[in-house]
């Protein structure tokens, strides 16, 4: 899981990449790169479980985040993660 800190104020420039970062996080989710992306309400905390090998793999996944220059994060290491399966109903078509 990382944990990261987000700057106390959002620059233009800052404000300009979130649509890439957004994509970028998309594109994780469908590669199952990442299990699950959490933003505090106030906006300074960020969590995300990714699915890799190593602390670098993770490293690296960060990296490429559009945002990453803006923030600081601090990489721990999980036993486990349990989530909850959402189940959709499936129609009937009668």
């Amino acid at each position: 899981m990382v944990e990261f800190h987000l700057p106390p104020t959002m620059s233009k420039e800052y404000l300009d990449l979130i649509p890439s970062h957004k994509l970028k996080i998309k594109n994780y989710f469908e590669q199952n790169i990442l299990l699950t992306y959490t933003l505090s309400y106030h906006l300074h905390k960020l969590w995300a479980v990714f699915i890799a090998k190593s602390k670098e793999e993770v490293e690296g996944y960060i990296d490429e985040l559009p945002l990453s220059k803006y923030m600081t994060y601090e990489v721990h290491d999980l036993m486990f993660h349990e989530t909850s399966d959402i189940v959709i109903p499936t129609f009937s078509l009668n």
